[in-house]
């Protein structure tokens, strides 16, 4: 506003400088669409100015707007939610229950009876948890193998280790002797229940048989076999800089006869790469922090 009025036609008008006209609002136009008409005025840094900095803050999204828009569109989703009764199988919450108990028991049937490891917390949280079974146990390495190399290796599945949930405790307390931290990794149930059908399928032809292979990977022997020589006998070497990719495909095809060169490849490909997220993880000693893990895990766990 002006410091001073003017009059029009016989009335009294305050000297405005600016004018502002909604051209749309919702919700006590805490959402509104408009625009705004000044009065020019030549000089730099008088109420022009100032104005297009005031506006320029006061209407963005980071106030009002933006948290208006937050809470109702919770509310709108949980009125679908609520819409109809949770146990209706077209309701929200019946559908993705329903889902989620067919993904469970894809697993479950793949993983009925398997020798090498077995399911934790059938139909409970939207991850499944494995652990090895013996002799199995051991095989994972203490350090780095950000994913399973039971389950890279033997049904191509990326599924992250879970050493870090038991948090200090000691999980032969709760399964019995000889099982580490190192022996657990889970599944995931967020991706479309064709995975989880194809992951089952593929558990149900390796667990019947320990010979069996999926397509180029490995059997479960070969897995065995591999990680307690060649695996063991190549950390040593990784700390040699001129120990090359193509050095420890050798050595593992020399130790392992059985395997194809492609399987060799792949076998050194996650041996270094669990070297090398190892490595990178040590940067995040002693505190171990989680905004430290995340990153090294974008960096590396993917790369597999």
């Amino acid at each position: 506003m002006g410091a001073n009025n003017f009059t029009y036609e016989g009335i009294t008008l305050p000297d405005c400088s600016s004018w502002a006209f909604a051209i749309t609002k919702a919700v006590s136009a805490s959402i509104r669409a408009g625009f705004v008409i000044f009065k020019k005025d030549g000089t730099a840094g008088t109420y022009p100015d100032t104005l297009r900095t005031v506006l320029g803050t006061q209407t963005s999204l980071v106030y009002g707007s933006y948290s208006q828009w937050s809470w109702w569109g919770q509310t709108q989703y949980w009125d679908i939610m609520m819409s109809r009764p949770w146990r209706h199988p077209t309701s929200w919450i019946g559908a993705y229950t329903g889902i989620m108990q067919e993904k469970w028991k894809a697993l479950d049937e793949g993983f009925a009876d398997c020798p090498v490891a077995r399911l934790t917390n059938m139909n409970k949280n939207a991850y499944a948890f494995f652990i090895m079974k013996a002799p199995f146990l051991g095989l994972q390495p203490a350090t780095g193998a950000p994913n399973s190399l039971f389950m890279l290796q033997v049904l191509g599945v990326q599924s992250p280790t879970y050493s870090g949930t038991f948090k200090g405790a000691d999980p032969s307390t709760y399964y019995g002797a000889n099982v580490t931290i190192y022996d657990f990794f889970r599944v995931n149930l967020y991706r479309d229940l064709s995975v989880y059908k194809e992951v089952g399928r593929r558990a149900k032809i390796v667990c019947s048989n320990p010979d069996a292979k999926i397509g180029d990977f490995i059997s479960v022997n070969q897995y065995v076999a591999a990680n307690k020589k060649s695996r063991r006998a190549l950390i040593e070497k990784f700390e040699d800089p001129s120990h090359t990719l193509h050095h420890s495909k050798m050595m593992i095809m020399d130790n392992h006869p059985d395997l194809t060169e492609a399987q060799a490849h792949r076998l050194a490909h996650t041996y270094h790469k669990s070297y090398e997220y190892g490595k990178a993880m040590e940067e995040c000693a002693p505190e171990y922090s989680s905004s430290c893990r995340l990153a090294i895990e974008r960096k590396h766990v993917g790369d597999y």
